[in-house]
């Protein structure tokens, strides 16, 4: 339909909109997944570096969507942001189909895409899987408005596909929606179809189905040791307080939201459309639920399902109320329900151009350098690396990206990560323990760490400038240097 194609017009130019803004901020795990994508598109390879496999992308859908627009265009940055432009034309096909069912007003889709496009946390994760999983959570909505079963189970089984937690999303669907939860059989099916063969392959030829970020970024980690994935907001504001506001008001203005549909009459001015509420706030506030649970450490863009599910529950009621009131007030009952959340857009928006143009850094990061810094270190770490295979310091995406070398660490190296399973499964309890041995029991257990040669080791100070030392900085950690040393013998 014409309107189809406006809504994802509109969708996808706001998304390149912000990709131009944002294209060389990219955070260090979205070039990890660059990394898989680049070596998936030219050589068919699962793995950081070309010389491993490795299984420690944590969205095999988002990779797979990267590689293919990689292969298109020959560039995996831009591949990023083909894939950000076409998420956000999915969302906003998505909403203005929800709000064409409904009958409610064409704002729905603005609303949504424009609040999603300009949240800081969720702007500071483009490359990673965050957008991607924003416009199949909308699409479920809308799938669970329309009771189409069918599609629901696809877009459940993508979900999965794009990040195994997001599961959450698809149980609340079909466990809260009544028109899927009368076909849950034939949703639970297909999205099982969908998504099992992948966790299959994955299991039996990468040596686990789930990938190693499952242990290497959950499990009662805590930052400095207080903060974990349940109080790890007050961290972030912390260190950014404006954009952390502008990212957390939006959701919690939807967790509210979600009162305002026990009320009888906004039900029945809607009919059928607390099903997007459903699916998108209690599924927002069951996914932050569920990471608190896990101790899962405090990574910004673990937050990014929950956000965004939240927000488009408060872009939804912002123009379902209106519907309710009608008959009474129209103006004035439209533009106070409407004006928080287009407040929240307009000031993200007047963030995100003060962030400069382009940006040089994320709105929110916790990475120790620039993206500019680490791409010249990269850059001339491959002069330094020729037949040489290097220790990574701790964040290896950037580096590994445009080094094109032998860098190392459990992201990269398959010996590295059978030392963290080893320690994990010892500290494991007794039903935590033969869990992981299912998991990991086709595992290469023979595989032993990486010997390197180089060690690139970060210093919280800056020297002067010297051969192999490179200073850096960055909003979260300040100056410091990277120092490219020998790695002694053993």
């Amino acid at each position: 339909m014409r309107s189809d194609l406006l809504a994802a017009g509109a969708g996808a130019a706001g998304g390149g909109l912000l990709f131009l803004l944002a294209r060389h901020a990219l955070i260090d795990d979205a070039y990890i997944t660059l990394d898989y994508a680049r070596n998936v598109a030219f050589h068919l390879h699962w793995g950081v570096i070309e010389a491993q496999t490795s299984n420690t992308a944590t969205s095999p859908l988002n990779v797979w969507l990267l590689a293919g627009a990689t292969a298109l265009v020959r560039q995996p940055v831009v591949a990023a942001g083909a894939v950000l432009m076409t998420s956000s034309a999915a969302t906003a096909i998505w909403s203005a189909r929800t709000a064409r069912l409904l009958g409610l007003s064409w704002i729905l889709p603005v609303l949504t895409v424009v609040g999603l496009l300009v949240n800081p946390l969720l702007a500071s994760t483009i490359g990673l899987e965050t957008f991607l999983a924003s416009s199949l959570i909308v699409g479920l909505g809308y799938c669970a408005v329309a009771g189409r079963p069918l599609a629901a189970g696809v877009l459940c089984g993508l979900l999965v596909l794009t990040r195994p937690d997001l599961a959450v999303f698809a149980v609340v669907a079909v466990l809260g929606v009544a028109a899927l939860r009368r076909r849950a059989v034939l949703v639970t099916g297909i999205a099982i179809g969908v998504a099992l063969p992948w966790y299959l392959v994955s299991w039996r030829l990468l040596g686990s189905a789930l990938p190693g970020t499952f242990l290497l970024k959950t499990g009662g980690e805590r930052w400095g040791g207080v903060y974990d994935f349940a109080n790890g907001i007050q961290l972030y504001w912390q260190a950014y307080p404006t954009a952390t506001v502008l990212a957390v008001a939006p959701a919690a203005l939807g967790a509210l939201c979600l009162a305002a549909w026990t009320i009888p009459a906004l039900r029945r001015a809607v009919p059928g459309g607390v099903a997007v509420p459903v699916v998108t706030g209690v599924g927002g506030l069951a996914h932050f639920a569920a990471f608190s649970a896990l101790g899962t450490a405090p990574y910004h863009w673990y937050y990014g399902p929950s956000l965004a599910g939240l927000f488009s529950c408060a872009a939804f009621t912002a123009v379902a109320v209106p519907a309710a009131v009608r008959a009474a007030a129209p103006r004035i009952a439209g533009a106070i329900a409407a004006a928080p959340v287009a407040l929240a857009a307009v000031l993200g928006v007047g963030f995100a151009l003060s962030q400069g143009i382009p940006w040089a850094v994320a709105p929110i990061t916790t990475n120790w350098a620039l993206a500019s810094q680490y791409q010249r270190i990269g850059t001339e770490l491959a002069g330094e690396a020729t037949g040489q295979t290097i220790a990574s310091p701790g964040e290896i995406g950037t580096l590994a990206f445009y080094c094109h070398c032998v860098i190392v660490d459990a992201f990269s190296d398959r010996g590295m990560m059978n030392q963290v399973i080893q320690q994990r499964e010892r500290q494991a309890g007794p039903v935590q323990r033969p869990l992981l041995q299912l998991n990991y029991r086709y595992n290469d257990r023979t595989a032993r760490p990486a010997r390197p040669t180089l060690m690139l080791r970060y210093d919280a100070a800056q020297r002067a400038d010297s051969p192999n030392q490179w200073n850096v900085d960055s909003p979260w950690l300040g100056a410091g240097r990277f120092v490219l040393v020998p790695v002694p013998p053993r």
